[in-house]
Order: structure tokens, then sequence, then C-alpha cells
């Protein structure tokens, strides 16, 4: 700041604040125009929305977050019959929701015991018959544990993976 001196302090200030501003990536040339503005994070209070993550809320010394993240997928079909009965239409449309489902995750007391749960609320998951559900609504539950680079714990009820593919979470595998 001394080398700042003869500009005077408010110049002195305005470097410093734009010294510590981050610095805002230029988007890619090959990303649609505004399409780096869509896909940006919005704080929300003291949480954040993630495009693809989902909304972040964080206590402020990183011990506790939770992260809720939502995701369906639905069946449109439409069949049209070549020779429909008399007085029947001959084009028929249904909406299915195959799957709907919740992610919670965080972490809880230190930035290494990481929580998951993934809970599903589609009829078909739940198994409905006659307007009861005969299925838990949880597909995956478990806690992980970090503490050591090359020795993770994971207990709970979760699939085991088989693949590499497999390895990856429901929520980051780009379906969100």
């Amino acid at each position: 700041m001394r080398a700042l001196a003869p500009l005077g302090r408010s110049a002195a200030a305005l470097v410093a604040v734009l010294a510590a501003a981050p610095a805002r990536a230029k988007p890619p040339p090959w990303m649609p125009p505004g399409e780096a503005k869509r896909t940006a994070e919005i704080p929300v209070g003291k949480a954040v929305f993630r495009p693809g993550k989902g909304l972040e809320i964080a206590s402020a010394d990183g011990r506790f977050s939770l992260n809720l993240s939502l995701w369906a997928q639905l069946l449109y079909t439409v069949r049209s019959e070549a020779n429909p009965p008399a007085g029947v239409d001959p084009t028929t449309q249904t909406l299915e929701l195959r799957r709907a489902r919740l992610v919670l995750s965080g972490k809880l007391f230190t930035p290494h015991l990481h929580y998951n749960a993934h809970l599903m609320f589609a009829p078909k998951d739940l198994a409905f018959k006659d307007g009861v559900p005969h299925r838990a609504p949880i597909f995956q539950w478990y806690t992980t544990w970090t503490r050591l680079t090359n020795l993770n714990v994971q207990a709970g009820f979760f699939w085991v993976p088989y693949a590499r593919t497999g390895m990856l979470p429901v929520h980051s595998s780009g379906w969100s």
C-alpha cells in the first residue's frame, strides 16, 4: 500500500477492493449466449442454488450443511389407432411419473462426515396397490467418513458399485 500512497487513499482503497474481488471467468466460446447467466450460482440468503447440484445451506464454520436436490422422470405417450372402434377417439395420450427423487446430502459436525439420503416418491417406486404404498420411500441412505485419504468408511443402505459408472452418486450423474 505504500507504493500507492501518492495516488491518495480513495484510489488505494479502490485498488484493494478490485484486487480482493473474485475474477469472473469468461464463458467458453461454445456456450450459447446467455447460458452462463442462466447457469450461474444464485445466492438465496445464506444458501446457494447451483444448477445441477440443488440448494445448499451451510453453517458459517463449514461443520454442517444440507444439500437439497430434486429430479423426476416423466413418460408422455401418444397412441393413435389406425382403425378405432366406432365412437372411440383414435388418439390416446398418457403422462406417467416414472421416477421422482428427493436427495438430501451434506456434512455433520465435521467436513469429513457426510450423509446421503435418496428418497423416492413415484407411485411405481412405492409399489402402490389400491392406493396404498407397499414399499418404504428410502432408496439409499448412508454416511461416509473421509478423514483419511486412502480409507473412506461408508455405512448404511446403499448399492455396492460394480463398475466405474456405478460409483457416481445418482444426483451427480448429469440427469438432474
